[in-house]
């Protein structure tokens, strides 16, 4: 979401295979003076850019901005619609708060204090989800509600290369028994969460997060250059080795990469 006051925006593609910077767009209050309305104006200058250089977009990874889906069902058909793994993830974690804390009063009701060692474990898993549904929004939901059963100590419908299936492991969290805790924890993700990302997030994309000053006033030519830099910069880090196969392994887990702080923007 865009801030009332942001003067410029920044629009960035990067490849899905390379991880490089292949597009970028700038757009300022000069150009589209409602700065909600940015990253719709600024994706709409990219695709224009890339019918020139002949570059065909497969998939389109975004953060869930209205705006641009119309835009894509719209003027870009043969475009897949698809939402980055971290606001997919953080929006998890977010409603997961609804049942792991609360009043005094509601405690064994709304919220349980023995799900609150859960959420950290709940965002890793629900990304390891999101990497190996294959797209498939039915198979997305049962992964999701594995994590579950999970922490009830029923590790059968856990994948085989969890740790939970190793002969040797050793629960780090409290597991819950109590009969209105395995409602609120099956019942509430999925009012609040399950039906969105069924529908929503099994083609979701990690996307491409660069902090960009936001208190100081620069001139357009400056900005661009500056971050011009900055994608120079990001395309001349990534290794061979860095870049992700896009045929996703079962062995393959989520690491420390996605264990950033939920006040990052």
């Amino acid at each position: 979401m865009q801030k009332e006051t942001v003067f410029h925006t920044d629009v960035t593609a990067l490849g899905n295979l390379t991880h490089k910077v292949v597009g970028y767009s700038h757009v300022t209050k000069n150009q589209e003076r409602s700065s909600q309305k940015h990253e719709t104006f600024g994706t709409e200058k990219l695709y224009e850019d890339f019918e020139r250089k002949r570059i065909k977009v497969k998939v389109h990874s975004h953060d869930r901005n209205a705006s641009v889906s119309k835009y894509l069902s719209q003027n870009q058909p043969d475009v897949i619609d698809s939402y980055d793994t971290w606001h997919g993830a953080k929006e998890v974690r977010r409603n997961m708060a609804k049942i792991t804390k609360g009043t005094r009063k509601n405690i064994g009701k709304t919220w349980h204090p023995e799900l609150r060692d859960k959420s950290a474990g709940v965002k890793t898993h629900v990304y390891w989800a999101m990497k190996n549904c294959n797209g498939n929004a039915a198979q997305l939901v049962l992964l999701l509600d594995s994590i579950v059963d999970h922490y009830k100590q029923d590790h059968r419908n856990c994948h085989q290369t969890s740790r939970c299936k190793n002969n040797d492991y050793v629960r780090v969290t409290r597991h819950y028994s109590g009969s209105n805790s395995r409602v609120v924890a099956k019942e509430q993700p999925a009012s609040s969460v399950q039906h969105r990302v069924q529908h929503d997030h099994p083609r979701r994309q990690s996307g491409y997060r660069v902090l960009t000053p936001k208190q100081y006033t620069f001139t357009d030519e400056l900005w661009n250059n500056f971050v011009n830099l900055l994608n120079h910069d990001r395309n001349d880090q990534i290794e061979p080795d860095d870049v992700e196969n896009v045929q996703i392994d079962q062995n393959d887990t989520i690491g420390s990469e996605y264990e950033d702080s939920d006040d990052d923007e």
